[in-house]
């Protein structure tokens, strides 16, 4: 459950097995431009700008009958690049680098009075800049909304920007997965199979509600690779798709298991949940919001925080 537009062209991973275990290897490919990349970001946090707004402003809330402005903003964070943003607006303000306003990319944290009728500018909010002159914010005493910065109300309001980049995933590639080094002998002929098909997709942007190459959700892209390797049609739905087969304990994955998660960060369409498909050693496919069709892993503190539950289909 989780978004982004353009296929991304992303390194490629051939997978070949050995007596002495996996080895990935690259292939040749072009690696996504700086303008596909933050082309990518736009659409992605356009779409959960548009999922969300509405939501009604409330003080510390969390949920979708009310949030409030940090709260809002770390979850819009977690949707663009899969990773926390602890703190408040207070604590931004001071950490990644200063923005110069015509410099503004997508993802970038907009910081502004929140009561700028007052002038005193004691009480500072945040948004995230989704482009086009436009940011995203839970708004005091509002809704949350899609914001125009050359609005003169906004133009009073604003303060400054700050360009806040995740700390890098120890381990992690631009393909979002590691080498696996295991023998031969335990990589399942269902991995490989799984593995495989992940590549083809790989890149493949997310769209909520999508189930092409053009864009995809995260319970659509399940259901593609079940179809595939196993032959068999899951629900449509990550609730539905929750409820099928047998519970099983995460110490006890087998490749080709359905892992589920809770996140707010695509907006209250996506129920709060989102799903992948266990790979093997540590790792599972999905339909990432921020990364489209990647491959993560499970012990990644973002995806470890918000792990609930896995459900094996037979």
């Amino acid at each position: 459950m989780h978004a982004c537009f353009r296929r991304l062209a992303l390194t490629g991973v051939v997978f070949a097995l050995s007596a002495a275990g996996i080895r990935a290897s690259q292939t040749p490919s072009t690696q996504p431009t700086t303008r596909e990349t933050l082309g990518s970001r736009e659409d992605l946090l356009r779409q959960v700008a548009k999922a969300w707004a509405g939501t009604p402003y409330r003080n510390h809330g969390t949920t979708f009958e009310g949030i409030g402005n940090p709260e809002f903003v770390r979850e819009i964070y977690g949707a663009a690049y899969d990773a926390d943003l602890p703190g408040d607006a207070a604590r931004w303000r001071t950490a990644g680098a200063v923005v110069d306003r015509k410099g503004l990319e997508p993802g970038d944290l907009i910081f502004y009075d929140a009561d700028p009728l007052t002038h005193f500018k004691k009480e500072l909010n945040a948004g995230v800049y989704i482009g086009g002159g436009e940011f995203v914010a839970s708004v005091k005493g509002s809704t949350v909304a899609i914001l125009k910065l050359g609005e003169s109300r906004w133009k009073s309001a604003f303060q400054t920007a700050r360009r806040i980049e995740p700390a890098p995933r120890a381990g992690s590639s631009s393909r979002s997965t590691t080498i696996v080094k295991a023998p031969a002998s335990a990589v399942s002929n269902t991995e490989r199979r799984l593995r495989d098909l992940e590549e083809e997709w790989h890149g493949t942007p997310y769209r909520l509600g999508g189930a092409s190459k053009s864009g995809i959700d995260c319970s659509a892209f399940s259901r593609v690779l079940y179809s595939e390797i196993y032959h068999v049609e899951l629900p449509r739905t990550v609730e539905e798709q929750e409820k099928i087969g047998a519970s099983v304990p995460r110490s006890k994955l087998q490749a080709g298991d359905l892992v589920f998660f809770r996140t707010r960060a695509m907006g209250p369409r996506s129920g709060s949940r989102h799903v992948g498909v266990y790979l093997g050693h540590n790792e599972f496919a999905q339909a990432s919001g921020s990364r489209g069709v990647t491959i993560s892993r499970l012990d990644d503190p973002y995806w470890n925080e918000r792990y609930r539950t896995a459900r094996r289909v037979k």
